[in-house]
């Protein structure tokens, strides 16, 4: 009798991965929305203490280039070829340098803060057990 109390049929078997596929993807929906603040943050600070720019703040959309992607993932757009003022500074190396450190900067910021968040929830974890610690005597 519980065996077919416990059974589950194809179908809600079906609906039980579709809601943890949706679970997984919301969540990285919600880390990359964080990654991409981070970075953007970044950015215009790495920036902006050389050149006027303007920021366009974090925008979000299912860009084509990261559907399926099983991590935090980012869509930098940081310059446009088609403004005569950015194209003129990407062609310089002293430029392109700048954004990547002021991209990399960004990407080490969300780890740190990844990580600070890791570790504060594992020190809550082990607050909150109730495991009693032996004295180590036996």
């Amino acid at each position: 009798m519980a065996a077919r109390e416990n059974a589950i049929s194809p179908a809600t078997l079906k609906d039980l991965q579709n809601l943890v596929k949706a679970i997984a993807t919301n969540s990285k929906i919600d880390e990359s929305r964080d990654f991409a603040a981070a970075v953007q943050e970044s950015m215009v600070a790495g920036v902006r203490a050389e050149h006027a720019v303007l920021d366009r703040g974090v925008h979000t959309a299912p860009f084509y280039v990261l559907i399926g992607a099983s991590m935090p993932a980012v869509l930098a757009e940081i310059a446009f070829v088609s403004n005569p003022e950015d194209e003129k500074r990407l062609k310089t190396p002293e430029y392109r340098e700048l954004l990547a450190e002021s991209l990399l900067r960004g990407v080490k910021s969300y780890l740190e803060a990844l990580n600070r968040t890791q570790t504060r929830q594992l020190t809550d974890a082990s607050r909150r057990s109730t495991v009693t610690r032996g004295s180590g005597a036996r």
